[in-house]
């Protein structure tokens, strides 16, 4: 004859000894964050219709990223405008130690001249990449006028930078 049925299944049997601890991996690399917040300095800066670091005195509107990596770089800047017309202004970033324009940082105001000193905050961030330690980043600006009385306000205006990689 044939096998027979297959019987009832039996208990399970107790838990083995642990098996050899596997090889080491690599090591962690840590996180830590790096930020700043930079206040303008003393003076408030008159805009014209130069390409220019804005420069506030004893201080420029202006951050050090301590080390290479993937920031992003946040400004704040009060403005203001009795002008006699309605102004066009454009934000950039510069890198002050390598010269170069920082890329994708354009950023675009239309002020106006409201009959009184009119003021509006204007913010814009940027991603910037550096590849060495200690890279100055600046902000610059131009208007589409020479006129005067066009002003960016020292005491309210701020640089500030966040690492993320």
């Amino acid at each position: 004859g044939g096998p027979g049925a297959t019987g009832a299944t039996g208990a399970t049997g107790a838990t083995g000894a642990p098996g050899a601890a596997g090889a080491a991996g690599a090591a962690a690399t840590a996180f830590t964050q790096t930020n700043l917040q930079y206040l303008g300095g003393v003076n408030d800066y008159t805009v014209d219709n130069t390409d220019a670091l804005i420069e506030m005195g004893a201080n420029d509107l202006e951050v050090t990223l301590p080390t290479a990596g993937t920031y992003i770089v946040h400004v704040q800047v009060e403005c203001g405008n009795d002008s006699a017309g309605t102004r066009q202004w454009l934000f950039h970033l510069k890198n002050g130690t390598t010269t170069n324009n920082v890329p994708d940082s354009d950023a675009y105001l239309t002020i106006q001249d409201i009959g009184a000193v009119f003021h509006t905050t204007f913010t814009f961030s940027t991603l910037v990449t550096t590849t060495t330690d200690n890279n100055i980043i600046q902000v610059f600006v131009q208007s589409d006028s020479a006129a005067a009385a066009q002003t960016i306000f020292f005491l309210t205006s701020k640089i500030i930078y966040v690492k993320l990689a």
